[in-house]
């Protein structure tokens, strides 16, 4: 087999390792980022972005071709290993790009959780000052059990009782 015959297998091998990580991440990028987002369609972006850019940095790690010798008839031993190479290399682009797009992701939850408890604590504060009942527990329960806690990841979650 030639250096370039298989060079191309492991170039198809990487394509192929890029779409079996996109298609199994895709179902859970979907989920958490139609959460975070807001909208489908904000999260449809984002999730053909990130798709887009776990597939393309797989695909690109995968086709290097540092491992292979030179020549035009090289022994079949140093041209098994840069097949080696090659898929490692595209392993590690994988993961970099997955955990990038993790790093991101934490990001955005971070953001998210603070913006949801911030919301329900003024919710909290407001169900509170109008009733007279934020001084106890019984007042922040009643504050948090009502409909303004359709929020979801957030729900059955009660809030500090003393809230100034």
């Amino acid at each position: 087999m030639t250096v370039i015959a298989l060079f191309l297998v492991g170039a198809l091998l990487a394509l192929s390792m890029s779409l079996i990580t996109v298609s199994l991440l895709r179902p859970h990028l979907r989920k958490l980022l139609a959460e975070l987002c807001g909208s489908g369609a904000r999260a449809g972006f984002w999730v053909a972005a990130c798709s887009l850019c776990i597939f393309l940095l797989g695909l690109l790690a995968g086709t290097v071709d540092w491992g292979y010798p030179a020549g035009s008839n090289p022994a079949m031993q140093p041209v098994f290993f840069g097949l080696v190479t090659q898929l490692r290399a595209c392993l590690i682009g994988l993961l970099g790009s997955i955990m990038f797009t993790a790093w991101l992701l934490l990001g955005w939850i971070c953001r998210f959780e603070q913006r949801t408890a911030e919301s329900q604590l003024l919710r909290a504060v407001a169900g509170s000052s109008g009733t007279g009942a934020g001084s106890g527990r019984d007042g922040a329960a009643a504050a948090t059990s009502g409909t303004g806690n359709d929020t979801p990841g957030w729900k059955g979650r009660v809030l500090p009782a003393n809230v100034s």
